[in-house]
């Protein structure tokens, strides 16, 4: 039931582009690195990570596969 009550909020700060841990702006969000030509990852300030995709300039949180490509990507 918390989730169902959660989810919504999350999802609006995600669309108005703020990290819903947070509430910061995500466009001032630190770049980690590119995945592919239109998708980027981005770390907020309290250390979230999110994929930022150009083509439809959204944001959505980082799945565990992702952050390990970065991960290892700079471990390189």
């Amino acid at each position: 039931m918390f989730k169902k009550i959660i989810k919504p909020i999350q999802e609006g700060l995600l669309k108005k582009k703020q990290c819903p841990g947070c509430t910061k702006q995500l466009k001032e969000a630190k770049e980690l690195s590119e995945i592919s030509g239109t998708k980027k990852l981005v770390q907020c300030k309290c250390k979230r990570i999110y994929v930022w995709d150009l083509e439809t300039s959204t944001y959505r949180r980082a799945t565990l596969d992702e952050e390990q490509y970065f991960l290892t990507k700079k471990a390189k």
